[in-house]
């Protein structure tokens, strides 16, 4: 059954998402999949981690959910999770970790973080879709 864009439109929960990944085209069609639920959601895109915690850390466009790759360089998804819900002005903003792993490994990662939900990599734009849809 297909949704009507009014409808999701109406019961969009987060207007401001951000969205880290060090894998651009893998973060480009995340981006695209939130923009077809959404067309006036703000969603951005940071490749590093590192510049995506300055941000934060800095209160420069605070999100009002992120998407976290689990597997980057230099600052890994749990260690971003750990500064994140270390921070008190960082710690309520609600995560989304997505990966290629199972969600088995990505809940063993991330058990001791509150408001983190764990997604899998679909293979499938349009499987993509409807993940999101039932976060969103």
């Amino acid at each position: 059954m297909e949704v009507h864009p009014y409808i999701l439109q109406r019961f969009m929960l987060y207007k401001s998402i951000l969205l880290i990944d060090d894998d651009l085209d893998d973060a480009e069609i995340l981006f695209e999949a939130v923009k077809s639920l959404e067309e006036k959601v703000i969603c951005r895109i940071v490749t590093s981690p590192v510049i995506a915690m300055e941000e934060l850390k800095n209160g420069q466009n605070l999100p009002e959910l992120i998407f976290l790759d689990l597997n980057m360089p230099v600052i890994s998804g749990p260690e971003f999770l750990q500064q994140l819900k270390n921070d008190a002005a960082l710690e309520q903003i609600p995560v989304i970790v997505y990966s290629s792993h199972t969600i088995e490994i990505m809940q063993k990662l991330t058990q001791q973080f509150d408001k983190v939900r764990c997604i899998s990599k679909p293979n499938d734009y349009k499987e993509l879709v409807c993940v999101l849809q039932d976060i969103l």
